[in-house]
């Protein structure tokens, strides 16, 4: 069996210094709209990386629940980029961004809906023909409740990676957001998402304002969200875990010490599984 990578999301500026942090960064996830349009430093840049560490590619615009149906255009997009990069998979978000030819600029929360899951599903398999690599799906923070669910938060995740036969790239920091903002039960859905299409997990920390929780992913890693991944590994220790830092970078090392932190929570939770066993 592979053994599980730790890593982080790339930032130019923490380059040079990521060399020199091997093997303790064993992976790397790029964000896809870095990299649309590539120029030739940006080719040797992404030659550089692939060359060293795991790739994986994040992107932000395929809109998957879209009701309308995906870009076909970005998509082609997307799929210049992974030809290049080659990654292991790519991923986007569990939501829509665009309504029409309307952009958001935000990650709208699709209803836990049959219906929602019938169109992701039908969205999933036209990516399949358009980009030539495994997909996953991420879930994302949701602003509001949309009513009318018909299926609770952790089915939901369930039946779309299903229906769509894709992955899961699961942001426990996102359910952590949830749980504070919606009053959703975070252990349920770690309970009930299928371990085995989870490829990915995200830890990040966010803030406290005004009484809400904001999914900023720009701190450390709280408490409660290294509850909640301790209890996921429980399960299965993902094959890749991944600090997000997207804000507020600070110096590299602070960013290790968290990623040899969830090293530490995935191994003594194999242990404690084994022993059990």
């Amino acid at each position: 069996m592979t053994e599980p990578a730790f890593g982080l999301l790339y930032r130019a500026e923490h380059r040079a210094a990521l060399f020199a942090a091997r093997p303790r960064v064993t992976a790397l996830e790029i964000v896809a709209e870095h990299f649309l349009d590539m120029t030739a430093e940006q080719r040797d840049e992404l030659s550089l990386l692939r060359a060293h560490f795991a790739l994986t590619v994040h992107a932000l615009g395929t809109s998957i629940g879209s009701a309308d149906g995906v870009d076909e255009r970005y998509l082609e997009r997307i799929a210049r980029l992974i030809a290049f990069v080659r990654p292991r998979w790519w991923s986007d978000h569990l939501a829509f961004t665009r309504v029409g030819r309307v952009q958001l600029g935000a990650f709208a929360p699709l209803p836990h809906t049959h219906e929602a899951v019938e169109v992701v599903a039908r969205n999933a398999a036209r990516v399949r023909t358009i980009v030539g690599a495994p997909f996953a799906l991420e879930n994302p923070a949701a602003p509001f409740a949309v009513a009318g669910a018909q299926l609770s938060p952790g089915a939901f995740l369930r039946a779309v990676v299903e229906a769509a036969d894709c992955g899961l790239v699961l942001d426990v920091e996102n359910l952590h957001a949830d749980a504070w903002n919606l009053g959703t039960d975070p252990d349920g859905v770690i309970a009930a998402v299928p371990v085995e299409r989870v490829v990915e997990v995200h830890l990040a920390g966010g803030r406290r304002i005004a009484g809400e929780y904001l999914d900023s992913h720009d701190g450390p890693v709280p408490d409660e969200t290294w509850r909640l991944y301790e209890a996921l590994c429980r399960r299965r220790v993902p094959p890749l875990t991944l600090i997000e830092r997207e804000t507020a970078q600070p110096l590299l090392g602070v960013l290790l010490r968290e990623l040899d932190a969830a090293r530490a929570v995935a191994q003594r939770t194999s242990i404690r599984v084994v022993q059990a066993v």
